[in-house]
């Protein structure tokens, strides 16, 4: 939300300081006020506290830096830690420029704030970029874990800086702010020259006005809590199919992406309105899963629904995290969504309905769409070897979109199975049984798109020729087919 104050002729970033309770957000910004004078910093602003905890946010501005000609003013505000002031948490983080993610550094701690970030990562990952900076705050706790550790127990990537610190003392705590100034810095600097200031021009959100957006939804997470379901909204079950639909007035907090699903429920109730509902077979070919086609859309549900909203939320994350790994083979329009019914919750997954591979073969030159086809599964496997998790390679559970193929298969986090994707894979293009032309352009996309990452490049290798050495089966027989367009030599 970098924006161009008019009047004071500053351009305004936001930096929002998150995590759990007690972890140290507002440490960091009273520490902060203590650090600096008046002349670099506006009054700390806390509008309201109880018991010493924050219930709206904790502001405070410090100025500093030019860009563009332009003064850069820096807005530092933190995030109530309590779970049931979750929507001003998620308002606060939605504003957000740069993300200072504030965790206790004990094993307790840590464990809070993983818990904390995979819902942060699950919600937002899609949406405005924001960058991120981590504090691995009070360091001086014995079984502190170290900023190394805890990047690694948070699965953050290379680029996410992790900032040791012990806020009570201010030590670390004027660094992470450094930091963190630096990233928004290099955000405004980079929306000033692609758009312009003119572009930036926006009325300044400031405390009053953001502390009147904030008061309301309390009242909104008090109402959702409670099993009346006047926030939730139960609809009926849909006579032709017997399951409540997703719609545009389900809550937030149970629709991922938060932004564009919203846009994306708006258009299934429309086309609900107008358009036939056909059932389809599952993509995942899952006979507990039901799959309907709807206009552009192709939505699916378990068969079971959910008894409490909490179950139903916590598969929803647990799914939207493995989306995010997806990258690029993710669906765009993707999204995830909660229905209720009858004291039951639905987990819908929405997403465009696209040509499968055998349909897309039938349509366009095969050496093209096999050609397509390397290019996504290597993508797979790139996937599978970067984060560590497991999918089916099989086009069967390829779609054909414009920018290629996307995936619709599982994904099994927390398993280091480059081993599985790629016999999957074997057993896929055995499947489809590409001619000696179609396999050597497969082939050569493949190769192509791995050598680039040396490692990536060699583990999958290994793994083919571990295949290819197997007594003979089809899938050893198509690993040395693999082989043999490679930059390796045929095995014998």
């Amino acid at each position: 939300m970098v924006w161009f104050d008019q009047k004071l002729q500053k351009i305004l970033v936001r930096l929002v300081y998150d995590g759990p309770a007690h972890a140290g957000k507002t440490t960091n910004v009273t520490q902060l006020a203590a650090a600096f004078t008046t002349l670099r910093r506006g009054e700390l602003l806390v509008p309201e506290e109880k018991d010493g905890r924050t219930l709206y946010f904790d502001w405070l501005h410090l100025d500093g830096g030019v860009i563009a000609g332009h003064g850069l003013r820096c807005q530092l505000l933190t995030v109530p830690g309590q779970s049931l002031l979750a929507q001003r948490r998620w308002h606060l983080v939605e504003t957000a420029d740069v993300l200072v993610f504030v965790c206790d550094s004990g094993p307790a701690g840590v464990r809070e704030a993983k818990r904390s970030f995979e819902i942060l990562r699950a919600r937002y990952c899609d949406e405005t970029p924001r960058a991120i900076v981590v504090q691995a705050n009070k360091q001086d706790a014995p079984d502190a874990l170290t900023p190394e550790q805890i990047a690694a127990e948070l699965e953050l990537d290379s680029g996410i800086p992790v900032v040791a610190a012990r806020a009570i003392a201010g030590v670390g705590v004027r660094e992470t702010a450094v930091v963190a100034i630096r990233a928004a810095a290099d955000i405004a600097q980079r929306l000033v020259l692609t758009k312009g200031i003119d572009a930036l021009k926006q009325p300044d959100d400031g405390p009053e006005a953001l502390l009147a957006t904030l008061k309301p939804l309390a009242q909104t997470r008090g109402r959702r809590r409670s099993r009346a379901g006047r926030t939730w909204m139960p609809v009926a079950l849909h006579p032709e199919i017997g399951l409540p639909l997703p719609h545009a007035g389900i809550p937030t907090g149970y629709v991922w992406p938060a932004a564009r699903g919203r846009d994306t429920l708006e258009a299934i109730e429309s086309a609900c309105a107008s358009a036939q509902i056909a059932q389809v077979e599952s993509r995942m070919r899952s006979g507990d899963r039901r799959s309907f086609r709807i206009a552009k859309f192709e939505i699916e549900t378990a068969s079971a629904p959910f008894s409490t909203p909490e179950q139903a939320l916590s598969a929803l994350l647990a799914l939207a995290q493995k989306k995010v790994r997806l990258g690029q083979l993710c669906p765009e329009e993707t999204t995830l969504a909660i229905v209720a019914s009858e004291e039951r919750f639905w987990l819908w997954s929405i997403g465009p309905a696209l040509p499968t591979f055998e349909e897309r073969l039938a349509t366009t030159p095969r050496e093209r769409t096999v050609e397509a086809l390397g290019k996504a599964l290597a993508e797979s496997l790139r996937i599978a070897f970067t984060h560590s998790i497991s999918l089916t390679a099989d086009p069967a559970l390829l779609a054909a979109a414009d920018v290629g193929f996307v995936y619709y298969g599982d994904v099994e986090l927390g398993v280091a199975s480059l081993e599985t994707t790629v016999e999957s894979m074997l057993d896929g293009l055995v499947g489809i049984q590409p001619t000696s032309a179609e396999h050597l352009r497969l082939s050569g996309a493949l190769w192509l798109a791995l050598q680039d990452d040396a490692a990536l490049m060699a583990a999958v290798r290994r793994e083919i020729e571990r295949c290819a050495k197997a007594d003979a089966t089809d899938r050893s027989r198509m690993a040395n087919r693999l082989l043999e367009h490679s930059t390796i030599s045929p095995l014998d």
